[in-house]
């Protein structure tokens, strides 16, 4: 059996998502992709090591629900990764080359499965059943605001000075 269409999509929205981190850091210095809107809230080089540790773990989910029945998925707290630093120290190139390549190898193994694994299931501890088709819209949507978010951040370092009187049309929130 096919994938259903709608995974298409997701698919198709996942695997673009390297591409316009690509395309949007294309010109930006270590300094940018290091500089932090304030102590409490990411760069754009925390966002890109945040988006690997989140590939391995949406994959890992993944690979749960396909391979055992009706797995328990454990609970995952970004907040709390960044509160203990994980996602910070890398200079951005690096991170962004690394989702690069996990995001590929993840894509080639959803295209993988057939139609019914999509509708396999695993037990969230809070929310209960959640199929595999819920975790790929989620993988996508989830990517969709971190290019929001890192195209806020890219506005704010890059662009927001160089507008100077111009600023008071606009705002930024990095």
């Amino acid at each position: 059996m096919m994938r259903p269409k709608q995974a298409s999509r997701e698919i198709g929205s996942l695997s673009r998502t390297p591409r316009l981190l690509r395309s949007l850091l294309a010109r930006t210095t270590t300094r940018e992709l290091t500089w932090k809107p304030a102590r409490d809230r990411w760069s754009v080089a925390e966002i890109l090591a945040h988006l690997s540790d989140v590939e391995s773990a949406f994959r890992g989910r993944s690979r749960q629900i396909i391979e055992e029945t009706h797995p328990l998925l454990d609970p995952y707290d970004a907040l709390e990764a960044f509160g203990r630093g994980s996602y910070s120290g890398g200079q951005g190139r690096e991170e962004l080359r690394r989702f690069s390549d996990l995001r590929r190898q993840s894509l080639a193994w959803l295209r993988s499965l057939s139609g019914d694994a999509w509708r396999r299931t695993g037990e969230h501890p809070r929310l209960g059943a959640v199929r595999l088709e819920h975790l790929v819209h989620l993988w996508a949507f989830h990517d969709l605001g971190h290019l929001r978010q890192v195209t806020e951040v890219v506005r704010a370092v890059c662009h927001w000075e160089g507008i100077g009187p111009l600023q008071r049309f606009y705002s930024v929130h990095p």
